[in-house]
């Protein structure tokens, strides 16, 4: 298999955050001429097309106003009829027609007006061009994967190592049913796979699974997670590069939770003061790694992406996937996060089967190494319930 690409670096932002950010902007600046942003991103939330009622500039206003509750009551009426005005003018513009609406968005998001068009023969609303544009995702890939997800899944997926995954038009309850999804201990598994064998298709619901935002780990160098992770993998193994990419598929997802381990002290990395204050915040996994210090989230990452980097090289591990947690009990899903394996093959009798196994590599390192850990994670009995429900929420 030919080694992956490098793409460009991936800032940590999901397009929600962008959204967010977007609009925060435009409330602390009442009277900035970013209103019709404000138009965009209701027009958007209600399909793209809609024409401000008067209830519609009071909800808008009102909730500029208490975001705005520092300014005067002079400086917010002032800001008030600006806003009108300025949404007015927007409402005008998309009546008026999509090119107008088109300019309009490109002038907000200062991105190139022609390309944006491109976008929108696509099939995409200037609001989703200019954010996948904003985000350099290419056209060509945004329009390959528009059938199955949706404008702000297209941006993580393609910053994701799942982003070239090959994906069926079906679902997992289509392909397997639940008597095709099995569940075994890690400690009990078994991954038997061959150069030989053809790659499966994955699901279109479980690919949003897999590149859905709150699943993808956050790497800014993935070149510098390879190194640092390669180096590890040596020296406990004393192995080479190319015997490390020669490993069975339960060999590669030990040794990348022994990377994890070996390499992390336990730390709530995200909310230890001390921490934040000295590293900063939302940390990348090879950061962490350099630090030597990480919570759950970089244990499963580490294990998530050291995997992508020994499957990279071994055609024999072309239809198993180490992903992010997928079907454990809810309560815990919350507040925990650990892997989910997932093995597309055949049983015994040649039906197709998706079988999946579970390892937490920050119990792994807390309890010396004892794989079936993994079992106080889940309620065999709910296991496949639990998985269409994750796959229902990726939606």
């Amino acid at each position: 298999m030919a080694e992956m690409k490098e793409y460009p670096q991936r800032r940590g932002y999901s397009t929600l955050n962008i959204r967010c950010l977007k609009m925060a902007k435009t409330l602390r600046k009442l009277a900035s001429g970013l209103a019709s942003l404000a138009f965009s991103l209701v027009s958007f939330s209600l399909g793209g097309c809609f024409t401000p009622q008067d209830s519609d500039y009071d909800y808008i206003i009102q909730s500029m106003n208490r975001s705005a509750g520092a300014y005067s009551r002079e400086e917010q009426t002032r800001g008030e009829a600006l806003k009108r005005e300025d949404i007015t003018r927007a409402a005008k513009a998309y009546e008026a027609g999509e090119e107008l609406f088109i300019a309009d968005t490109a002038r907000n998001f200062n991105v190139n007006i022609d390309e944006l068009r491109r976008f929108y023969r696509a099939g995409f609303s200037p609001f989703e061009g200019a954010i996948l544009m904003k985000e350099k995702v290419p056209l060509e890939y945004a329009v390959k994967k528009k059938d199955i997800l949706k404008p702000y899944q297209i941006e993580s997926a393609y910053y994701s190592r799942y982003r070239d995954l090959q994906t069926s038009d079906k679902t997992v309850r289509q392909v397997y049913g639940p008597k095709g999804i099995v569940y075994t201990r890690f400690s009990d598994l078994e991954l038997k796979s061959s150069e030989s064998e053809e790659l499966v298709p994955v699901p279109k619901d479980l690919f949003r699974y897999f590149v859905d935002s709150s699943h993808v780990p956050i790497t800014k160098d993935f070149e510098r997670f390879r190194e640092i992770f390669l180096a590890e993998a040596r020296a406990e193994t004393g192995a080479t590069n190319e015997e490390l990419f020669k490993k069975d598929a339960v060999d590669s997802i030990c040794l990348s939770a022994v990377v994890a381990c070996r390499r992390l002290k336990y730390k709530r990395v995200d909310s230890d003061p001390e921490f934040v204050q000295k590293y900063g915040s939302l940390i990348t996994v090879e950061r962490s790694l350099e630090i030597g210090e990480g919570d759950c989230k970089r244990h499963a990452w580490t294990v998530q992406l050291g995997f992508a980097v020994l499957k990279e090289r071994n055609p024999r591990l072309k239809n198993i996937h180490v992903t992010s947690k997928l079907g454990g009990v809810m309560d815990l899903s919350r507040i925990h996060e650990w892997n989910t394996v997932i093995h597309f093959t055949k049983d015994k009798n040649g039906k197709p089967i998706m079988l999946c196994s579970q390892i937490d590599p920050t119990f792994f390192n807390n309890y010396g190494g004892a794989l079936s850990v993994d079992e106080r994670h889940l309620d065999k009995d709910n296991f496949v319930p639990n998985v269409f429900r994750d796959l229902a929420e990726s939606e």
